[in-house]
């Protein structure tokens, strides 16, 4: 009654059918955690308060009958004290109104010799004893500890709702033969304009099934959500037969981890390792500290065939700015070979390009990459003291050292790619025939060309040679020092 594909197709809908089953029970059982837990925090926060507001009662009892004590004790110290000066202020007030009577004539029945032997005897009496007449402790109370910080009240108890990543958005910026440059989006937003305008890419029909879904969801603030500190991109093999959010994925490939970004400000990102003129379904989850994000929704793309068609060399040459300043000296030596340029990569035959597991544009770009990384992304240029012009049979040639660590480093990478014609000495870059150039234009070239003042700004150049002997400048990479 069906063909194989249509039945396939419908077994492929009972899968998903499946799946939808499956996940709908798992977000009921998780609605129905989400209510326990919650009731389960809510007598947590009730019993954890009572415990508090009883222990600041019982505190506050504590603190108002230590007072109190501590009050007594010294309120029974000072009237204490207070009490000794009264009495030795009564004996200094008595003694002081019979020394005055005593002067005045009053005998007190004893003689002049006895009046004074009685006011000097008193008055040394009086002046020994031991009278504290400044307080003997301090009166003042104060409370330590007692400050009112209502940020800390505010503070206490804060709920965390360990709220992992909303599932980030991939997009695909370029697609080479092995390899992929990918976009990763954590603004929730809907502006998904992808890659290459292919839809088959998840481009222009993801956009708006994006947009749908981000206007239906009820969106958490982000500063409610703890930052991320790494992404996962997992890649799968893919039949022809696929859609773009993978509900048709072949069910007997694997997600596969195929990279771990562990710096989340890194969102671009090349993905290496792919097999050539493949498809693949890509996607990519975040990490935070309360879990792994679900995935974004998937991508479909499809690497490039590798074109063994031609023979390819690799240049490191001056950007088209710098090409143009040159071009009113360029003589007819240029017909052929577009502009001026340093060859680092020879000629590499079709026969030798297959044994070679990359592009030659994906080559380039790993030396743009690694140079952009290790010195920083500064730019390349000829060293001072590093060339001098120099005249063959037919030629003028701008000569450069071969101990340039740029030509050094980037011979080796070559090399490791299986480069079988690499350029190991005598880098120069012609300026043109020696019949159709003067004195004065072979040293304008040189100064443009080695001028740090306006420094030349270089690029890796990916260039084809067709049968037909016509030269053509793919992919183009800024040159970084290495």
């Amino acid at each position: 009654m069906f063909t194989s594909d249509e039945e396939k197709q419908i077994e492929k809908v009972t899968q998903k059918h499946n799946e939808i089953t499956l996940a709908i029970k798992t977000l009921s059982a998780s609605l129905s955690k989400l209510e326990e837990i919650s009731k389960s925090k809510e007598h947590l926060i009730e019993t954890n308060f009572e415990q508090l507001i009883f222990r600041l009662k019982n505190r506050k009892i504590t603190m108002l009958d230590e007072l109190k004590q501590i009050s007594i004790l010294k309120k029974k110290i000072l009237i204490q004290q207070l009490q000794q000066i009264k009495a030795h202020q009564k004996e200094v007030n008595s003694f002081k109104v019979q020394y005055e009577q005593m002067i005045l004539g009053e005998s007190h029945g004893m003689d002049q010799m006895q009046r004074k032997k009685y006011i000097t005897s008193t008055a040394a009496s009086l002046l020994s004893k031991d009278v504290n007449l400044h307080a003997i402790i301090n009166p003042m109370l104060r409370i330590d500890n007692f400050e009112m910080d209502h940020a800390w009240i505010e503070n206490m108890g804060k709920i965390n709702s360990l709220n992992i990543p909303y599932p980030p958005h991939v997009h695909v910026r370029q697609c080479y033969a092995t390899s992929i440059r990918i976009a990763i989006d954590v603004n929730n937003s809907d502006d998904t304009k992808d890659d290459s305008g292919d839809s088959r890419n998840g481009n222009s029909a993801d956009a708006e099934d994006d947009s749908k879904h981000n206007h239906g969801n009820v969106m958490i603030q982000s500063e409610h959500v703890p930052r991320i500190t790494e992404y996962k991109v997992e890649t799968k093999r893919e039949e022809a037969d696929h859609r773009t959010d993978g509900s048709n994925s072949n069910s007997n490939s694997k997600w596969e981890t195929a990279l771990i970004i562990d710096n989340a400000q890194d969102t671009e990102c090349m993905l290496r390792g792919l097999s050539p003129n493949t498809s693949y379904l890509i996607r990519v989850c975040a990490h935070n500290m309360n879990g792994w994000s679900s995935y974004s929704k998937c991508k479909f793309l499809k690497t490039k065939n590798i074109n063994k068609i031609g023979q390819r060399m690799i240049y490191l040459a001056p950007t088209p700015e710098y090409q143009n300043k040159l071009s009113i000296l360029m003589t007819s030596y240029f017909t052929k070979w577009k502009g001026f340029h340093i060859t680092i990569g020879g000629k590499c035959k079709a026969s030798e390009l297959a044994q070679i597991p990359i592009s030659t544009t994906e080559l380039i770009q790993e030396l743009s990459e690694f140079g952009e990384k290790k010195s920083n992304k500064k730019l390349w240029r000829i060293p001072n003291g590093k060339w001098k012009v120099l005249a063959g049979k037919d030629l003028i040639v701008l000569g450069l050292d071969d101990d340039i660590p740029m030509f050094e480093m980037a011979s080796k990478f070559l090399e490791s790619k299986q480069w079988t014609n690499v350029k190991k000495k005598s880098y120069h870059i012609t300026l043109g025939l020696k019949r159709d150039l003067n004195r004065e234009q072979i040293k304008e070239m040189a100064h443009i060309l080695v001028d740090q003042e306006d420094p030349v700004k270089w690029e890796w150049v990916s260039v084809k040679e067709r049968p037909d002997n016509k030269i053509c400048w793919d992919q183009r990479f800024p040159a970084y020092q290495i």
